[in-house]
């Protein structure tokens, strides 16, 4: 059951479950992470610092914490979007 919910078995990394610290998760399991592609894992890495930020300065800050690593990407893609529109 805890290989499922961390998603330690599962071939797809989208399918990984975000822990209490995110970005050290992802360099604990980089052997999962690196089947992401180089622009998803930009995106990935980019968006959970920019969460960071957020969180520390007391911003809108939508956690990775208990969500899929699909489910982060999806909001990063959107993110990057709003940017690309803003500019």
């Amino acid at each position: 059951m805890f290989a499922l919910f961390t998603g330690c078995g599962d071939p797809d990394p989208k399918n990984i479950v975000f822990g209490p610290d995110p970005l050290k998760q992802m360099e604990e399991q980089s052997d999962q992470f690196k089947k992401l592609s180089e622009e998803e894992l930009g995106l990935l890495v980019g968006y959970l610092a920019v969460m960071e930020i957020r969180q520390a300065f007391g911003g809108n800050a939508k956690p990775a914490t208990g969500r899929t690593v699909g489910e982060v990407l999806i909001d990063a893609k959107a993110m990057k979007q709003e940017l690309q529109e803003q500019q």
